[in-house]
């Protein structure tokens, strides 16, 4: 049976490039370090290294195990770090981006269970529709829109929505309800991505509409609180109006059609879930974006 320190110890020889610095750094002697690497091989039953009396390097079959062994070194130090964070209480600072809509909502009470859970973080949110370099930033995490560009970043979905059509109860009594798509030509219509042309889909097919754009704004707040207050007819995405439609305040407007799609993804760096801050708020989001 392979031993598993074995592996780890050839792999400190090939990373250090000798055998005396790779005993340096696991602290045990040279002689135990050469020891253990020959036994490996001897299991194995091929050789890893070439040796000469001034330096080592990799045989093929050697380069292609260090690759393993580094995977199972780098799982052990997840494992670990797995086991730590359980017994680690969250604290210090957990900085969030957000887009400038998004942050009230299921946002908030992601936020607020969190505090409640872990007192001793200090949270900012900072709310924007620029899309930051979250690294060199310093944020822990970004909520973003997709689809998203190629990077290094974790990017997890959070939640699939559907935008959907939405008005108040008031503005529908005053102005009538549409009861197909073309009959909000003759409606007040909210706009919030510059675009006057809604594109909504259903079982049955898709159709483009050109709406009247009354009222057009560069942020999904503004749009839903207009709607609120009576305005006129808004096309906004269903993970941002949990509070409004319970409330009666918004009600569905052709509720057989939605306006495209589009997915919520939270977004961090992998070697950042080691940080128990940042894989608690990360349970919690999930938890609380995948609600029905």
């Amino acid at each position: 049976m392979i031993n598993y320190n074995n592996m780890a110890i050839f792999a400190a020889v090939a990373t250090q490039g000798s055998f005396s610095k790779a005993a340096v750094v696991l602290g045990i002697p040279k002689s135990s370090v050469s020891h253990k690497v020959a036994q490996l091989e001897k299991t194995l039953g091929m050789t890893l290294l070439f040796r000469s009396t001034r330096h080592i390097s990799l045989t093929e079959e050697g380069q292609l195990y260090l690759e393993k062994c580094r995977e199972m070194i780098d799982a052990a130090e997840a494992a670990d770090r797995i086991m730590k964070g359980l017994r680690e209480e969250p604290q210090g600072k957990l900085r969030i981006s957000c887009p400038i809509g998004i942050v009230y909502g299921r946002l908030t009470d992601t936020i607020a269970e969190y505090k409640t859970r872990y007192p001793k973080v200090n949270i900012e949110v900072l709310a924007t529709n620029e899309r930051l370099d979250i690294l060199k930033q310093g944020f822990d995490f970004a909520l973003r829109f997709g689809p998203l560009p190629d990077s290094n970043l974790i990017a997890k979905p959070l939640a699939v929505s559907k935008p959907v059509l939405v008005a108040s109860p008031e503005y529908l009594a005053k102005h009538g309800t549409p009861r197909e798509p073309q009959d909000l030509i003759n409606h007040t219509c909210l706009t919030w991505d510059r675009s006057n042309v809604w594109l909504l889909n259903s079982a049955k097919g898709s159709v483009s509409v050109t709406v009247n754009q009354d009222v057009a704004v560069n942020d999904l707040t503004i749009a839903k609180y207009l709607a609120v207050k009576n305005v006129g007819i808004c096309a906004l995405v269903d993970i941002f109006l949990d509070d409004e439609l319970a409330k009666g305040e918004l009600i569905p407007v052709l509720p057989d059609y939605h306006v495209g799609e589009v997915t919520l993804y939270i977004v961090y760096h992998q070697r950042d879930m080691k940080n128990a801050n940042v894989s608690r708020f990360l349970e919690i989001a999930t938890a609380k974006f995948a609600r029905d």
